[in-house]
């Protein structure tokens, strides 16, 4: 190499291929290095290996076998999903592959004999010919593409076809021909007459056939007996690389090229003279009966350990003592835990199996998860708060020490008030401390709870209101709110005076925590269930005397009978006059009415005026207080009070104008002003616009008179615009004398 290297020359390193199936090594050096290597493979002899799956082969008649394949490989995917347990590994043994060649419609199958007979069993059930009767004929495709066949029959028959001795007059029925491909079964359904039957057999038979391929002189096809043609071909393509950096400027002379047929197990070789004979010389070394392996498989049974738990530690363990860059180079190592019989399944080296054994051997002991587990019973504190003050507390305690995260974990058993804690036997001596210490904290003061039955207030209201009070007094949020004291002075229900304190002699003064208070309503008995500290619970009940004490606001009904307006109009009017701002009228609102019947406690705040009308009697029904029923009464007898003005009729009757034309006139005039005095006065009162009306009509040719409606503001100028309308046509005066 030394000399290579001073000369300039491509440096000369041995290029070494491992093919894992048969165990073997290829080997491209010079002799020296050549010699050296084989003594080094001497010292490191491996065991034999154990046979793998073995791969055969189906061929199906009728079916499609890519559609077949898909089926039965979802088939043994479920079945294998509803063997294999949660968190267990699958063995390879218990895995089938099916994949489909389509030229020759076969399956290829990896598996087990006792799997294979299993498919076997299924491909006979699924591969059974279609029934065709009638005309039709269905021809099963083997070699060709049956799509291509389909459009290249129809394409023949659609542009004619030519055959001798043809009648003329043959039905068109008889020579349409109908072809339509089934891509599952790889067949055609062919339709059509006897004779182009015949025809369609017959292209069928030159074109469905399995074409030998002509080689060139640098190609040949390479028949295995025993290796994978896929692994073989990866090894020799490896192999020439190496050969061609050797050789450097010389090495287009092994330009080979390498492709695996999987359905013939055979290699397909392209390449120089040299390439290909060297290829033949290293094939034959490479395609070896199996009958020696790298690894071996093991059953370890295990004792005490869990299989699952035991399979985490050993992988975890072999992933990180092999480099990610060196895992290619070693043997593998597979382990697959097997729960229902508690064993561990693993594959690798005769080596790795010693280290494994032992790993196992110090690995299966029973679990310190029962010594890491205790249940602390309290008697005092509430088991759940204990149980986030140790969860913030362990949570700490990385960050405080700077160590990494402690395995711990506290659970609440609310029915028995105890904690399930799960720790290292340090850190429980340190949990049971803090419990005890926890747990010896009683209760500050006494409860009491008493039942008010309520007279005036409703339940539910009274208790949202008190609710709402302690919230809106408070200065704060969250903790802050449920911190508020209240100070009072409790008064003696007999004399209804302030309590004295005996020591000072002035007024007793107590306090009260809002946080200790709980009040619930009882809407069927109409009570309040107040639980209060003992000497704190007189308070509340003072409390809910004064507001059950408070009478509720009363509304009377009133009817108003009107007699010129109409009770509807009147209505509305009122109703837009007292419509609540901020809400629709009528909404959430309940009225007490006097006279003993209860209609419902109100709502609190300002009631709110309800209308109702009797259209039979034309009476206006208005509900509310007595204050809002005075304004009501004063503003529907005013507007009840206020008459109508009248409006003038009279026939006028004319002495030289023509009763039409007068009345087209003025019908004319008032009209055009009526729309000019709208415009200006838009929005004006319907009595306003009353008052403008006026009707004109004519008496007819034989009275000549003017029939006329209008308001008596009006009545001056219509006699006027009258008046001028009937003038005397103008005459002239003819005189005539006689001589």
């Amino acid at each position: 190499a030394q000399q290579r290297q001073q000369a300039k020359l491509p440096e000369d390193k041995p290029k070494v291929v491992a093919d894992a199936r048969s165990n073997a090594l290829v080997i491209a050096a010079n002799n020296e290095d050549f010699e050296a290597i084989a003594r080094l493979v001497q010292q490191l002899q491996q065991l034999p290996l154990s046979p793998m799956q073995d791969i055969r082969q189906v061929i199906l008649k009728y079916n499609d076998a890519g559609k077949l394949a898909d089926i039965i490989n979802k088939i043994f995917e479920e079945r294998l999903g509803h063997t294999v347990t949660e968190g267990q590994k699958v063995s390879p043994s218990d895995k089938v592959f099916l994949t489909a060649d389509p030229i020759t419609n076969m399956l290829l199958v990896v598996s087990t004999k006792s799997a294979y007979d299993e498919v076997v069993r299924l491909i006979s059930m699924l591969d059974v010919p279609p029934m065709v009767e009638g005309t039709l004929r269905t021809f099963f495709v083997k070699n060709t593409d049956v799509t291509q066949a389909a459009k290249m029959l129809d394409d023949l028959f659609q542009k004619g076809l030519f055959i001798t001795n043809l009648d003329k007059q043959v039905p068109e029925a008889q020579k349409k021909v109908t072809i339509i491909p089934d891509i599952r079964s790889s067949a055609l359904i062919v339709s059509a007459s006897p004779e182009n039957l015949s025809v369609v057999e017959s292209v069928l038979k030159d074109i469905d056939r399995v074409d030998v391929p002509i080689f060139q002189a640098d190609t040949q096809v390479v028949q295995l007996k025993h290796a994978d043609p896929v692994q073989v071909a990866a090894t020799l393509e490896d192999l020439m690389e190496g050969i061609r950096k050797a050789l450097g400027d010389q090495g287009d002379q092994f330009q080979l090229t390498v492709i695996a047929n999987s359905r013939i197990n055979a290699l397909i070789l392209a390449g120089s003279r040299l390439a290909m004979k060297r290829a033949e010389e290293i094939i034959p070394g490479l395609d070896q009966p199996l009958d020696r392996m790298a690894y071996e498989t093991k059953v370890y049974k295990l004792q005490q350990a869990s299989a699952s738990r035991l399979e985490g530690v050993l992988t975890t363990l072999f992933e990180k003592q092999v480099p990610s860059t060196e895992a290619q180079k070693k043997t593998p190592i597979i382990i697959i835990p097997d729960e229902p019989s508690s064993s561990l399944v693993i594959s690798a080296s005769r080596d790795m199996h010693q280290e494994v054994a032992r790993l196992v051997e110090r690995l299966d002991v029973p679990t310190q998860w029962a010594q890491q587990m205790e249940i602390i019973t309290l008697e005092r504190a509430k088991a759940d708060q204990v149980v986030q003050t140790l969860q913030d507390l362990v949570k700490a305690l990385p960050q405080q020490t700077g160590q990494s995260q402690v395995p711990f974990s506290v659970t609440a058993d609310v029915r028995t008030n105890a904690l399930v804690v799960f720790a290292a036997p340090d850190l429980m001596a340190t949990v049971r401390d803090i419990v005890r210490r926890l747990d010896t904290t009683g209760p500050k003061q006494a409860y009491g709870l008493r039942v008010f039955k309520l007279v005036n207030a409703q339940a539910e209201d009274l208790s949202n209101l008190l609710d709402e009070f302690f919230k809106a007094a408070g200065t704060g949020e969250g903790q802050d709110l449920k911190q508020m004291i209240i100070k009072f002075t409790p008064v003696n229900p007999e004399t209804g005076l302030p309590v004295l304190d005996p020591a000072s002699g002035e007024h007793l003064l107590k306090t009260l925590v809002h946080q200790d208070v709980t009040v619930k309503p009882d809407k069927y008995t109409n009570s309040l269930l107040v639980m209060a500290p003992a000497d704190n619970i007189d308070m509340m009940e003072m409390l809910v005397h004064m507001l059950d004490s408070i009478e509720p606001r009363t509304a009377k009904v009133q009817a108003f009978e009107l007699r010129r307006a109409d009770a509807e109009e009147m209505r509305k009017l009122l109703q837009d006059l007292f419509k609540p701002q901020g809400g629709q009228q009528g909404e959430g609102r309940q009225l007490v009415l006097t006279g003993g019947e209860s209609g419902g406690a109100a709502g609190g705040g300002e009631l709110e005026v309800l209308f109702a009308v009797d259209r039979r009697t034309n009476t206006l029904v208005a509900a509310g207080t007595p204050a809002q029923l005075r304004i009501v009464e004063s503003l529907v007898y005013r507007l009840d009070d206020q008459d109508i003005e009248e409006r003038t009729v009279r026939v006028v009757p004319l002495q030289y104008a023509k009763s039409d034309d007068v009345a087209t006139t003025l019908t004319s005039f008032f009209q055009s002003e009526s729309q000019l005095i709208s415009k200006a006065e838009e929005g004006a009162a319907a009595a306003r616009q009353l008052q403008r009306e006026v009707t004109i009509e004519s008496g007819g040719e034989s009275s000549n008179t003017l029939l006329i409606s209008y308001s008596p503001r009006l009545e001056s100028q219509i006699v006027t615009m009258v008046n001028e309308l009937d003038r005397p046509p103008p005459q002239v005066m003819i005189q005539v004398l006689m001589a």
